[in-house]
């Protein structure tokens, strides 16, 4: 079981680097979406907490090292927060609203996160501030989409049935 888990969390760090780093939806005004944080959600879905916590935490931070490096350690430490958040609240059985209050509670831990570290070391407290409000479209699409996905393979018995639990 533990060889399985291992490929399968390396392939969910893989499709979280990919889908952070390459896949991205541009916005009219800032920025982009990237789709890496809905891919997070369903690795705290099909894997066990350690699994889910270190794939999404090495995925985002690799995308980072590719994209953006000075983010790279902040992001290893506030995704395996994420990760950490949404698994204890979506639990074993993630039920919509269990999904959706995970989904919350991991977005405003991840805001928050960015928010001190912009703040600390790159363009001060004002700067980040106005930033935020732009930078929560992007959790808000993932965390609609993650909880779709994750209610979708709730309902699929082949899906249910490849969760390493």
């Amino acid at each position: 079981m533990r060889t399985k888990s291992l490929a399968v969390a390396a392939l969910f760090m893989a499709l979280v680097m990919v889908t952070t780093a390459f896949v991205k939806i541009p916005l009219p005004l800032t920025g982009y979406i990237h789709l890496g944080d809905t891919f997070i959600f369903l690795a705290c879905f099909f894997l066990k907490k350690p699994y889910a916590i270190a794939a999404s935490a090495m995925g985002s931070a690799l995308a980072d090292v590719i994209a953006f490096p000075v983010y790279a350690p902040a992001t290893l430490i506030i995704k395996a927060v994420m990760a950490l958040i949404f698994c204890l609240i979506a639990g074993e059985e993630p039920t919509f609203w269990r999904c959706v209050l995970g989904a919350v509670a991991a977005s405003v831990w991840m805001l928050a996160g960015y928010y001190v570290f912009n703040s600390v070391f790159l363009v001060g407290w004002s700067a980040a501030l106005l930033n935020l409000a732009l930078d929560s479209i992007q959790p808000l699409c993932c965390s609609i989409l993650g909880i779709l996905a994750i209610q979708t393979c709730r309902r699929v018995p082949f899906l249910m049935s490849k969760r390493i639990r």
